[in-house]
């Protein structure tokens, strides 16, 4: 791995949402609905983020490329800057597969834009 741009960014976010999913029926809800999920953000040249979810939190895992996915998303540093720091994602990005993804829909990033 090269390095691990955003695993600040991501645990601050998920310790936030993991305290709120204490007292907020919404999060806890949708913590219920993926329970036992694991979504896997692969940032090339940076590293692979794995987040854990079960019905009581989100944990992060930093791990190496060959992490078994359920819900998966790939770009590189330049476009999770995007994503990551200003909340865009350039469909042209998506339909020239310079953003790969698998097993994830609307619904799902939602999901994490919510908690993160």
């Amino acid at each position: 791995m090269v390095g691990i741009s955003y695993q600040k960014v991501f645990q601050e976010g998920i310790d936030k949402a993991n305290q709120k999913a204490k007292t907020d029926p919404k999060i806890k809800s949708a913590l219920e609905k993926y329970d036992g999920r694991t979504f896997v953000f692969n940032v090339t040249n940076d590293a692979v983020y794995v987040f854990k979810i079960s019905r009581d939190e989100v944990k992060l895992e930093v791990s190496s490329p060959s992490y078994p996915d359920d819900m998966y998303l790939e770009m590189n540093k330049k476009r999770a800057d995007k994503l990551v720091h200003h909340r865009q994602v350039s469909k042209v990005d998506v339909i020239f597969g310079n953003i790969k993804f698998r097993n994830i829909s609307l619904e799902d990033v939602n999901f994490f834009k919510e908690i993160l």
